[in-house]
C-alpha cells in the first residue's frame, strides 16, 4: 500500500484554517462555506477524518474513509456534522473560542492480507473492520499495542464476536494517515507523526525563526 504525496506543514495550516472557517460559519450563521482556497488539495479526492476538541476534551469525530468526493466538499460536510455530534451538546457561537480542530488525510483503505500480524503495524497503520452492517475504524495512534490485540479491540468496537476473526465474512482494511491539528484555538498548527514499533514520534511543528546572535561587547 502506497501513501499519497505528503502535504507540508504549510498545507496543513491552510486545511485547518478552512475547516475552522466552515465550523464557525455553520455554528454562527447556520450556513455552509463554498469558497475553498485555490490549492490543488481541495479539488482532489481524499478520505478525511475531522475531530473537534472543546476545552481540551473530545467533542466529536466524523469522517469519510474512502475518497468519494472532493476534499473541499468532504471537509465542509464533516464540519457541519461534527458540530452536531450526538456524543456532545451541539456547539454554540460562544464555544468556538475554546474549540480546536484536528484533520486527518487518509490513504485509500486496502485489504489486509493474512497473516494479519505480519501485514499490519500499529500505530503506523489505521484499521477498518467490516462484517455486514457492522463496522468500525481506528486511526493510527488509537492503539500502540501488538497487531493481534489491536484487531481484538476494533472487533469489540464493531460488536463482532472475537471467534469470527478468521471468518471469510470479516474483512479488514489498513490505511495511512497524515494528521494536522491546532495547538490552541486559531493557534499554531502541528503535525502528528506516526511511527512503527508501537511508538508515536513527537509532533512536528513549524520552525521558529532563529534568534539574532548577540554581539560581543568589547572591553
Amino acid at each position: 500500500m502506497e501513501e499519497k504525496k505528503r502535504l507540508s506543514l504549510k498545507d496543513g495550516g491552510i486545511i485547518i484554517k478552512f475547516v475552522r472557517k466552515a465550523v464557525e460559519e455553520w455554528v454562527s450563521n447556520n450556513k455552509t462555506v463554498h469558497d475553498a482556497p485555490s490549492h490543488p488539495f481541495f479539488n482532489e479526492r481524499h478520505g478525511i477524518l475531522l475531530t473537534l476538541y472543546q476545552s481540551g476534551k473530545f467533542h466529536g469525530r466524523i469522517g469519510y474513509p474512502y475518497p468519494i468526493k472532493s476534499a473541499a466538499d468532504v471537509l465542509v460536510r464533516c464540519a457541519v456534522s461534527v458540530c452536531q455530534d450526538p456524543r456532545s451538546p451541539a456547539l454554540k457561537s460562544g464555544d468556538l473560542k475554546n474549540v480546536v480542530a484536528e484533520v486527518s488525510i487518509l490513504s485509500e483503505p486496502h485489504p489486509l492480507l493474512k497473516p494479519y500480524e505480519k501485514n499490519f503495524e500499529p500505530p503506523k497503520h489505521g484499521l477498518v473492520v467490516v462484517r455486514g452492517a457492522k463496522k468500525a475504524m481506528m486511526m493510527p495512534g488509537d492503539f500502540t499495542v501488538k497487531p493481534n490485540e489491536a484487531m481484538a479491540e476494533i472487533m469489540k468496537r464493531a460488536e463482532i464476536e472475537k471467534n469470527l476473526l478468521n471468518d471469510p465474512l470479516t474483512k479488514f482494511y489498513k490505511f495511512h494517515a497524515q494528521t494536522f491539528f491546532e495547538t490552541l484555538p486559531e493557534g499554531p498548527v502541528r503535525e502528528k507523526v506516526y511511527a512503527g514499533n508501537g511508538k508515536i514520534k513527537q509532533a512536528k511543528a513549524a520552525k521558529r525563526p532563529a534568534r539574532p546572535k548577540k554581539s560581543k561587547r568589547r572591553k
